[in-house]
């Protein structure tokens, strides 16, 4: 017993003054190097956090920009749209040639926007005739509609015990649709847009067991009392199609006047857009870049196309600065987190794979707060099924 004790007061000692030294050691290297990677983008950058002059400085510079109201011509796009009156629209036209450069076949998408063109949904995709499934005796029907984001809460319906002092674009639309079918319906979305952010050409799947057709559909909506939203096409489509699960890509704009800021020129466009330009084709985490709880099966995204154009508007010549993205997915407020921290990069003229390494060393939320959604435009889709 006596040797027993002796030999583990022995080992406690032995543990004591070297094995847990050494042990503490590696856990402390080891771990420092695990902080240091996670936070490699943060610091090497100084976009986020308040400790890095640098990137307060650049952070006050966008905060002057956005509380400047850089989205006139957002504004003034989506009114026009909804008041139907095209030569009102304040189309854009390119000032800068670079940022052209490497053009793809998603520019189509967004052709409403650079000249008097309409983004009908039948010009982006050949729609077959009308099937039904054999033991489906509904009537499907695409809507594709355009709607001024500030008058709403966003697309989503809120549940009955969340109080909000504005509706959803998807309470508005059902509750319409509702007095059509007798009943109340289920009206599917493409992209479910946050509060404040508009759109040209939503899309959305209507199901009806009435007999009507298009033109009764779209006779009904043209009597929605609520201005702030309207549909611009109704057509009718197989039981195949569903707004969410087949779609391809989704697209998106953001636009910002940049005409009194001397923070942007040309230069600086350039730059952005060589930067966005470096994340296209390549499946990507965009976790860091998202906010609240991840919604779809995975947070890896691919963007098809992503530019940032300098162009100028035909009605009052303003200079703009237009953020092009398509994606397979958009995780929720990621295009105006991706928007803020591109800014800010082009602000400190940080060099052309910048925005690549910080989403690709970005894996914690948030990394940073998302641009206005004043600004942000959805434009449009593309489907594998109709």
């Amino acid at each position: 017993m006596r040797f027993g004790r002796s030999f583990c007061c022995r080992g406690k000692i032995v543990f004591l003054l070297f094995i847990l030294p050494i042990s503490c050691s590696y856990a402390w290297v080891f771990s420092t190097k695990s902080v240091e990677a996670k936070f490699s983008a943060k610091a090497v950058l100084s976009v986020t956090t308040g400790d890095h002059d640098e990137g307060t400085k650049e952070e006050k510079r966008l905060q002057n920009l956005w509380e400047a109201n850089p989205f006139l011509t957002a504004k003034s796009i989506i009114d026009a749209s909804l008041a139907n009156e095209t030569e009102k629209l304040p189309y854009l036209s390119l000032l800068d040639v670079h940022s052209v450069s490497c053009s793809t076949q998603y520019e189509e998408l967004f052709r409403p926007l650079y000249s008097n063109y309409s983004n009908d949904i039948k010009r982006t995709v050949d729609l077959p005739s009308p099937r039904k499934h054999k033991n489906d005796k509904r009537r499907h029907f695409l809507l594709q509609i355009a709607y001024r984001g500030k008058d709403f809460c966003g697309w989503q319906r809120q549940n009955q015990g969340q109080q909000q002092p504005k509706p959803s674009v998807q309470q508005i639309l059902e509750d319409w649709l509702a007095v059509l079918e007798r009943k109340k319906v289920d009206v599917r979305v493409c992209g479910r847009t946050d509060a404040g952010v508009s759109a040209l050409g939503q899309v959305c799947r209507f199901r009806t067991f009435q007999d009507l057709k298009a033109m009764d559909v779209y006779a009904h909506l043209q009597k929605l009392p609520n201005h702030s939203i309207r549909t611009k096409q109704v057509r009718q489509v197989t039981s195949a199609f569903h707004p969410t699960f087949t779609a391809t890509c989704r697209a998106y704009a953001y636009l910002i006047d940049i005409n009194d800021s001397s923070y942007f020129g040309q230069e600086k466009v350039v730059l952005l857009n060589k930067m966005l330009q470096s994340l296209e084709g390549l499946e990507l985490s965009y976790i860091g870049l998202s906010y609240g709880k991840l919604k779809s099966k995975t947070p890896l995204c691919t963007l098809h196309h992503a530019r940032a154009r300098l162009v100028r508007t035909s009605l009052d010549s303003n200079k703009v600065i237009c953020i092009e993205l398509v994606g397979d997915r958009f995780l929720r407020r990621m295009v105006r987190s991706l928007v803020e921290i591109s800014m800010i990069l082009a602000i400190k003229n940080a060099d052309c794979s910048s925005l690549l390494r910080y989403v690709r060393e970005n894996d914690s939320r948030p990394s940073c707060r998302p641009a206005p959604s004043d600004g942000l435009i959805f434009i449009g889709a593309l489907f594998n099924a109709m």
